[in-house]
């Protein structure tokens, strides 16, 4: 099954792309966009292109200029083909889901979304505290805000709101 784009992309198989870790994802000859993980986002940062990364966590890289979409790697080719027109034509492409996310976030302070952060990689509240120079108890309040603000009881679901396991429409009922 291939899937076509406005820039001679022509994948076969997404689940080779995607094994690629979409390195080489650059249309050969003409690139307009490049596609990068994060183990090659330095590399493609130095180039001129947009560039569309794949990530676990979009969250953690917003506000690099040239980062034109964020895509999962167990994203849909609609994600891809998606990222990679709105890219293409210079704007920033998010999944609505992540939107909903940053949504959320906007009235936060910095130190909660730090917190938030820190426990998408998976440290524990102690670990945030020593990070972030607070107790532990004050980052469980903070946690504790975190998940009433998604209507979810504890990490793993806040972790399956965030990364699209479930949709965020279904936390926020």
């Amino acid at each position: 099954m291939a899937l076509e784009l406005p820039v001679a992309y022509e994948v076969c198989m997404k689940e080779s792309l995607l094994a690629q870790g979409l390195r080489d994802a650059c249309p050969p000859g003409d690139p307009r966009v490049m596609i990068a993980d994060e183990t090659r986002l330095e590399e493609a940062l130095q180039g001129d292109l947009p560039v569309v990364l794949v990530t676990e966590d979009p969250l953690a890289w917003m506000g690099i200029a040239k980062i034109c979409a964020y895509v999962s790697p167990y994203c849909t080719w609609e994600d891809i083909h998606l990222a990679l027109l709105v890219g293409l034509h210079g704007g920033t492409w998010v999944s609505r889901q992540k939107d909903e996310v940053r949504e959320r976030m906007t009235r936060w302070s910095e130190l909660r979304k730090e917190i938030f952060h820190l426990a998408l990689r998976g440290y524990t509240a102690k670990e945030i505290g020593k990070r972030v120079y607070a107790s532990e108890k004050t980052v469980k309040n903070h946690l504790t805000r975190i998940y009433r603000a998604f209507d979810v009881k504890n990490r793993a679901e806040l972790l399956a709101v965030v990364y699209g396991f479930r949709r965020a429409e279904a936390a926020a009922r």
